[in-house]
C-alpha cells in the first residue's frame, strides 16, 4: 500500500421513490465510499474521512474500510448478517414483553 492508495467501505441508505397511490415506496441503495490513505505505518494506515483522519490496522478482524472492495464487500455482508440477529433478538424481547402485558391486563 502506498500513499495516494483507495481504502473501500461499502454502506446503505434507504431512499424515497416518490409516491405510489398516495403512499411512499422506498429503496435501499448500496454505496462504496472511497477513502484515500495519507499516511502509512508498520501496523496500518491513516485514511481521509470526510475531514477526519481514520486509522486502520492491517491485522484487524473488524475495520473501518478494507483495501479491495470485495474484502469491503464481505464486511458489509458480515455487517448487515449480524444487524439482522441483534434486530431479530430486540423483536423477540418486545414481543415476549408485549404478550406478557397483556396476559397481565386480562
Amino acid at each position: 500500500m502506498s500513499i495516494g492508495a483507495k481504502y473501500y467501505r461499502y454502506h446503505d441508505a434507504r431512499a424515497s421513490t416518490g409516491s405510489e397511490e398516495f403512499g411512499f415506496s422506498s429503496r435501499v441503495d448500496l454505496f462504496v465510499s472511497e477513502y484515500y490513505v495519507i499516511k502509512e505505518t508498520p501496523k496500518g494506515v491513516w485514511i481521509e474521512s470526510y475531514g477526519t483522519k481514520r486509522f486502520v490496522l492491517h491485522d484487524s478482524r473488524k475495520k473501518f474500510a478494507h483495501p479491495t472492495i470485495e474484502s469491503a464487500r464481505e464486511s458489509f455482508i458480515y455487517r448487515k448478517k449480524r444487524q439482522i440477529k441483534i434486530l431479530s433478538a430486540q423483536l423477540k424481547n418486545a414481543q415476549q414483553a408485549l404478550e406478557c402485558a397483556m396476559e397481565q391486563a386480562a
